[in-house]
């Protein structure tokens, strides 16, 4: 067992405010560092784990919405059906990760809304689709941004539709320095 004596001041920051605002508010202007927890409910109390290199991933939001002719639904050959390419650019966006991601990287990407249409009977004149992605490095966020963008227009465009992507970033992964977890771990 390990004895220390803090020769400092350490202030427990409670969920509700970031370090930023409490910068802005001038509350850590005496504060040297900053240790960030999260809380995770499936570990046994009263331990702290801690891991260094990256934890937690970056999220990152993505809308997509696939435009085409839409019509009655008798005469499809006329029309621009945008729920066929919707369909296939799903499934391409599952399977690119095994394609273009290393293996010793990390990503998830999954389309959590699908919407289009509101009858029976018409070919609506768009599909929209939503979902997130969670990555562990700028690399591979702006790789899985490249391939999403090139599958949905080359996709949209094979069924004479277009696309339009959205991406709305998220707060950086978080990635712990070695030294700093070996410090908490003596000091805990």
């Amino acid at each position: 067992r390990i004895h220390t004596t803090f020769i400092c001041a350490v202030y427990i920051i409670i969920v509700g405010m970031t370090p930023l605002c409490l910068c802005v508010l001038g509350c850590l202007e005496a504060v040297d560092e900053v240790y960030g927890m999260h809380n995770w409910p499936n570990k046994p109390l009263p331990y702290i784990f801690v891991q260094s290199g990256p934890v937690m991933s970056r999220p990152t939001k993505l809308d997509i919405t696939v435009k085409g002719k839409g019509g009655h639904s008798s005469v499809p050959h006329m029309l621009a059906d945008p729920i066929l390419p919707a369909a296939n650019i799903a499934m391409s966006i599952n399977t690119m990760m095994s394609r273009n991601i290393h293996c010793h990287e990390s990503a998830v990407c999954a389309l959590t809304m699908i919407h289009s249409g509101e009858v029976y009977n018409a070919i609506p004149d768009e599909c929209k689709m939503s979902g997130a992605m969670r990555t562990l490095s700028d690399g591979v966020c702006e790789t899985l941004k490249k391939r999403i963008n090139t599958i949905c227009e080359g996709t949209a465009a094979a069924y004479d539709c277009s696309c339009s992507v959205e991406f709305i970033e998220g707060y950086p992964p978080v990635v712990n320095h070695a030294e700093v977890c070996v410090c908490v771990c003596v000091c805990v």
